[in-house]
This record gives C-alpha cells, structure tokens and sequence, in this order.
C-alpha cells in the first residue's frame, strides 16, 4: 500500500543535537562542580540511553540520589531549549526532504522522548512548521517509547492506518515503538545509535525516498 504518512524522531533523525546537549549537559554539570564531558560521551548515552539510564548519566554524580537527579533533569531541559537553536543542526538533506515528501502530499509527523513544548520550539526554530502536521511529546502519552504509544497517537490525529505508515528513527526505544505499532521501520544509521540487523536501514536522509517511492 501507497506510504501516507512519515514518523520521524527527532534527535538522531532529523537533527544531530549532540552539540546541543553536551552545551546543556556542562552548564549542569558545572553548577555541580564536575568537569565537562565531551561529545562522544553523550552521544553513546543517545545512541543506547535504556543501556545508560538516560541523560542523567551525563548530569549527576552515580551517587546521585532521586531527587538531584530530577532537579538536574528538570534544570537540563531549560538549558537545552536555551541552547538547542545555537547548536543543533540538521543533517543533510532533510530540509529539501521534508519539502520533497509535503509537495508529494505525504503528512509528516514527529515523535520524541521530549516535552511537547520543546518540540514545538526547536521545529519552529528549524524553520519547519509548515511540513510537520503532528508533533508527539512524552507529556502526551500515558508510556513514553519503546511503548506504542506515541506512533499510535500521530496515527489516530493524522486519520492514518499501519499499513499506510513508515516511521524513520535511529534509536531502539522510538524504533521498538514503531514496531509494536505495526508500521513499517527503518533505521537512520546515521544517527547515534548501531545499526540493528533486523531493520533495514539507511545511511543518509536522502535515501528514504527510494524507499517510499521504490521504482
């Protein structure tokens, strides 16, 4: 059946936020009186966070208690919406892709581990409004990924069924996410995460169009 709609993440997929979120991660850190860490940490913890336990593997201490961990998340997520327009990027090619698939009338969705309202920020500072229809935070699903529930909730908004959906993500939660929803997925190799044998997978944003359109 005729693909009607793409699922995108957004870090790893879209956007390489590393730069960002080690920029965000040290101005925790340094109110903390710990040392910076560098890219490559962070973007291991990206590329496998259940493996890690999530970014406060980059914020706090290992001691770290409940609580400072919480705060540290919560003080980390308005530094990186802070410094999110100034060093994020995105990869190659999407900004002609996600033009390309609206002017072929495909919907376009993403779906993330973040706050909604982050989403919406970093989009409209990328400059994409117009080519994404449904944005889907954590803040709006009762089970962040690998739980279904983010796919299954842009695929009731945008009146679209399984089979009619592809999602592109690089890491195993959002991956996991589409899988249970029954869509087709496909990795971005390029993003953070190892290439899962499993998945078929590309190594650069242009080559999703020859998937959704094979000839």
């Amino acid at each position: 059946m005729a693909t009607k709609l793409i699922i995108f993440d957004l870090d790893g997929t879209l956007v390489d936020a590393v730069p960002a979120v080690t920029e965000a991660a040290n101005r925790v850190r340094v109110r903390r009186s710990l040392p910076d860490i560098d890219q490559r940490f962070v973007r291991k913890v990206m590329g496998n966070p259940e493996g890690y336990g999530g970014e406060t593997a980059f914020l706090v201490d290992p001691s770290a208690g409940g609580k400072e961990r919480r705060d540290a998340l919560m003080l980390f997520g308005r530094n990186l919406d802070v410094v999110f327009p100034d060093f994020a990027r995105p990869y190659p090619g999407v900004e002609e892709g996600l033009a390309f698939f609206q002017d072929k009338g495909i919907k376009l969705a993403i779906v993330a581990n973040r706050i909604t309202l982050f989403l919406h920020q970093w989009v409209e500072w990328l400059g994409w409004e117009s080519y994404i229809q449904c944005i889907v935070g954590i803040d709006m699903v009762a089970h962040p990924p690998p739980a279904p529930d983010v796919i299954q909730y842009a695929l009731r908004f945008l009146e679209t069924s399984p089979d009619e959906a592809c999602l592109l993500a690089d890491g195993e939660p959002e991956l996991n996410a589409g899988i249970q929803s029954g869509i087709r997925t496909i990795q971005a190799t390029y993003g953070y995460a190892d290439p899962l044998p499993h998945l078929t997978g590309i190594s650069r944003f242009e080559d999703l169009s020859g998937l959704v359109f094979p000839f």
